[in-house]
């Protein structure tokens, strides 16, 4: 992960100042307690838009240098009217809060391994890991975006199609990747780029080109520079596509063939079963074509061993020249196993 760039000054705009001129006591009505984090022994309540989390001020002073900051720095305005625990307003959306205030309360094991975690809550985490100055948080979401986002090429093509070989670490949608595009930006994690922006190119353009809606109505698009680089890539995929379809089922039958008039034949009408499904443009190009060689059974061993091989070369050959598909420059990047630097 790049470093820390925001100042502790930066993150006050997420505090909501009052106007009075000295500490006052407020109903609950000003507030509603949250049903997963209000500890009755809390020493210090923090609102987002009207949601309060009661929470203990030294762990999270202890984990953040915002927050520590800000509770040294910060005379707190308002008292709750019971026992006086002193009360900071947030504007934070109050999800995207619970989920940091969650990770920050319960350590580590918030980010299990063995129980895959929504996006939602991982792209939050790096987020105002960031803007918190939360390093180890951020870093430890960092590293579960990057099972999927990865630089490697095993671990990526285990984890497409609807069956994955490797079972996934994060529940997300496809346009997820419009935000990894930004968090990679945001963190200066650039070794995830190549595989998030051809993420991003397997988006429908209007999606690509407008966004999503994220939590709070905030929108997450791409940058103009970025959207301009999926665009070249789906240009540079397509054509990827093309040739690999050529280049994967030519004609010529392995030298071991038992039949090679009969598999020459087989071999020719694959092309076709596939532009059945996908298109000849289609990005997806390192998604594999063995089902549709698996499926010319009727191919001999020979034939079939060598098909699966040429399939493997194809989707390699793509892989290795991602980063310069996708318009960036990574200093590592995984070629055939053996990670490379650019």
């Amino acid at each position: 992960m790049g470093p820390m760039h925001k100042s502790t000054s930066g993150t006050r705009k997420h505090i909501e100042r009052k106007n009075a001129t000295g500490p006052r006591h407020v109903g609950n009505s000003d507030y509603k307690r949250d049903k997963e984090l209000w500890y009755e022994d809390g020493s210090i309540i923090l609102t987002a838009r009207g949601i309060g989390f009661r929470v203990y001020k030294g762990l999270l002073a202890a984990q953040s240098v915002v927050f520590r900051s800000l509770f040294n720095d910060t005379q707190p305005e308002e008292f709750d009217p019971v026992d006086g625990c002193p009360i900071i307003h947030f504007s934070e959306h109050p999800d995207e809060f619970r989920h940091l205030l969650c990770a920050l309360m319960r350590g580590h094991g918030f980010l299990r391994r063995d129980i895959p975690v929504p996006f939602e809550v991982i792209a939050t985490l790096v987020r105002l890991g960031e803007e918190y100055e939360i390093c180890e948080l951020c870093d430890a979401a960092l590293n579960r975006l990057k099972t999927h986002f990865t630089d490697s090429f095993h671990v990526f093509c285990g984890r497409l199609g609807d069956e994955p070989e490797i079972p996934p670490m994060i529940t997300m949608q496809e346009s997820d990747a419009i935000a990894v595009v930004n968090l990679a930006r945001l963190t200066e994690t650039d070794n995830m780029l190549p595989t998030a922006l051809y993420g991003c190119c397997q988006l429908d353009k209007l999606v690509l080109s407008k966004g999503v809606t994220r939590l709070g109505g905030t929108v997450e698009a791409l940058s103009e520079e970025d959207l301009a680089r999926c665009m070249d890539g789906i240009a540079h995929l397509a054509s990827q596509n093309a040739h690999g379809l050529h280049t994967t089922f030519c004609l010529q039958t392995s030298e071991q063939c038992s039949d090679p008039r009969s598999c020459t034949k087989l071999i020719k009408a694959i092309p076709n079963e596939i532009l059945k499904c996908q298109s000849l443009a289609r990005t997806s190009v390192l998604s594999s074509w063995d089902k549709y060689i698996e499926a010319a059974n009727l191919l001999c061993k020979h034939c079939q061993k060598t098909l699966y091989e040429r399939e493997l070369v194809r989707r390699r050959t793509v892989w290795r020249a991602l980063p310069e598909h996708m318009g960036v420059t990574v200093e590592v990047w995984e070629v055939s196993g053996v990670a490379s630097a650019s």
